[in-house]
């Protein structure tokens, strides 16, 4: 494929993307813990005390990009577009801010130990450009501290479960960012289709044993 026929066929994309935080059972504690059943990741019940209590909260609205054929043109192969809240923006690109603080912790009290929490991430895709996502076009990222994960939203959606630590030192919040690329193929099959991302994320639970990083 030449350069004249290289993605010149691309008309616009449309990306609306709805971040929703759910959170079933806002506040959780750790004066007492309740483990039943053999799968402590699924299967925990903390009963609130009196203090070091952390409630998870957030999310946010108006996340978008849209594109259209200037910026899906062969002079920005490798061009990343991401996901804004400026209503004035048509996205965020390399060098703005891309971070977007999607779930908030707060405590009651002094936590006396470090925690392996979680949550479930559910990513669901509907519009017509769902189905004809190819590796790399569209990836969300999630941050918390020092635990991160990249979905591909070519095949990683559904529920995904991620995996995180507090800690009386580490409360930050759960970061993500939503990266859309301009990849050296083309990518004309993306041509005037729309897709709406909707993110959810519940199930915030956590047991007394932090996560470990494989080195």
């Amino acid at each position: 494929m030449n350069g004249e026929e290289r993605k010149i066929l691309i008309s616009s994309i449309v990306l609306v993307v709805t971040l929703i935080l759910v959170v079933v059972g806002t506040t959780y504690a750790f004066f007492s813990l309740q483990i039943e059943g053999e799968n402590t990741t699924t299967n925990v019940e903390l009963t609130v005390g009196e203090q070091n209590e952390i409630t998870l909260s957030g999310g946010i609205t108006n996340f978008h990009i849209n594109l259209d054929v200037s910026d899906m043109t062969e002079d920005k192969i490798w061009t990343s577009y991401y996901g804004t809240t400026d209503s004035n923006k048509k996205y965020a690109a390399d060098g703005d801010s891309i971070y977007q603080d999607i779930g908030t912790f707060t405590k009651k009290g002094t936590l006396t130990e470090e925690y392996g929490c979680y949550a479930d991430i559910n990513i669901d895709l509907s519009g017509d450009m769902a189905e004809s996502l190819q590796y790399v076009d569209l990836r969300l990222y999630i941050e918390q501290g020092i635990f991160s994960r990249t979905y591909d939203l070519s095949y990683e959606t559904g529920k995904q479960e991620f995996k995180f630590n507090l800690s009386n030192s580490n409360m930050e919040p759960i970061k993500a960012y939503l990266e859309f690329a301009n990849r050296d193929d083309d990518q004309s099959y993306l041509a005037g289709k729309e897709l709406t991302v909707s993110i959810k994320i519940d199930n915030f639970r956590c047991t007394n044993t932090p996560h470990r990083i494989a080195n």
